[in-house]
């Protein structure tokens, strides 16, 4: 190996450990606010507020965070972005008020749009196998956000949400020397400028379908969810054992979809997922709860390795540009989800919910066999 590739490699395992630790204060919000958002002091529409408020953020921000990262280089973007994170998790670890809360969200969908440009960044740097490369640092954040989640939600009725946020401030801080020793990387500034966005292509339609359905609705509703359908575990542990097995595919499974998106188009690849996603939730709507979400989560788990891939494979003139541009779509769709299943998700039955949802993602999914962006 030479010296460039062995650096190239270790600036990949980096990267996913310094996202790996970052997400995990985030990742348990997704399970606790929607199932205990008074041990919060908030609402349920708030928590919704609060789920969504890191990427209304970024919606305004992305393109403008990319040329910021491209100005600093990856070491010091990253770090500023770790050191965010730890800001973001620690205002959970005490009564800081609503408004503080929501200012950590913010500052965490700061953050992680940082990271998530910088360790791209890090997989792209050469376009050859760079599906292998997003499945790598996709499996390495797969191990820190599954341990995450089940030791979380196992001890959550334990000690209690605030000292358990006292243990992920601790954790989230270890990303910050991960940052800090960073090898240099070259992120080029995206040919996009300002806020306004490009036209949506399929792949951005998919984009927000995505974040809406998956990102947005499904993850918010899923402790409720199981909370009525399982009896044997406390309901969030259920839930982090559910939301546990998307990241346990990405840990083993990511580099195999990865080598499937190179292997025969990272866009064939997505439509089948996508179609198949749909399918998982109308299975939920008629009743097969169990296998539903199941097969969503594990689904979901592939989607992020390919819709980047996707992304790289559509654009490789201006892959870290591109990727801006879906992350900011997807996350309109993301933002919009919390929110919806925050203020109305008591007033749907399931069926018409996840049939609806199962209807917008299949018919996304299918507009992704157009060729343009």
């Amino acid at each position: 190996m030479t010296d460039a590739a062995a650096l190239r490699s270790a600036g990949v395992a980096r990267a996913g450990w310094l996202l790996a630790f970052a997400m995990t204060g985030d990742a348990l919000l997704y399970v606790l606010l929607p199932l205990m958002p008074e041990a919060f002091g908030v609402t349920l529409a708030w928590a919704g507020l609060l789920l969504a408020a890191n990427r209304i953020i970024r919606i305004f921000a992305y393109t403008h965070l990319a040329r910021f990262a491209a100005r600093l280089g990856g070491r010091r973007a990253g770090t500023l972005a770790a050191v965010g994170a730890v800001l973001s998790t620690c205002v959970f670890a005490f009564d800081a008020g609503d408004w503080v809360q929501l200012a950590g969200r913010f500052v965490w969908g700061l953050s992680f749009a940082v990271l998530n440009l910088v360790t791209f960044a890090y997989a792209a740097s050469v376009p050859e196998r760079a599906g292998r490369r997003i499945g790598s640092i996709r499996a390495i954040a797969g191990v820190a956000i599954t341990i995450t989640y089940l030791a979380g939600t196992y001890f959550v009725d334990r000690i209690g949400p605030q000292a358990l946020y006292v243990v992920m401030t601790l954790v989230t801080l270890a990303g910050v020397p991960l940052a800090m020793g960073l090898p240099a990387v070259e992120i080029r500034a995206p040919a996009h400028r300002g806020f306004l966005l490009p036209r949506p292509g399929p792949v951005d339609i998919w984009a927000i379908a995505q974040g809406f359905v998956v990102d947005g609705v499904f993850i918010v509703s899923l402790s409720l969810l199981l909370k009525e359908s399982v009896s044997e575990f406390a309901p969030a542990f259920a839930a982090g054992i559910a939301m546990s097995m998307r990241w346990i595919v990405e840990t083993f499974c990511a580099p195999a979809g990865g080598w499937l998106a190179d292997r025969f188009g990272a866009t064939r690849v997505m439509l089948a997922f996508g179609v198949a996603i749909a399918a998982g939730m109308a299975a939920i709507a008629f009743g097969f709860v169990y296998p539903g979400v199941i097969g969503v989560t594990l689904l979901r788990g592939l989607t992020n390795t390919t819709g980047a891939a996707m992304v790289a494979e559509r654009n490789p003139g201006d892959p870290v540009g591109a990727q801006s541009i879906y992350s900011t779509y997807r996350d309109i769709g993301a933002a919009c989800g919390p929110v919806f299943a925050g203020l109305f998700l008591d007033d749907f039955a399931r069926m018409p919910l996840y049939l609806a949802l199962a209807a917008i993602l299949g018919g996304s999914a299918v507009l992704l066999r157009a060729r343009h962006r």
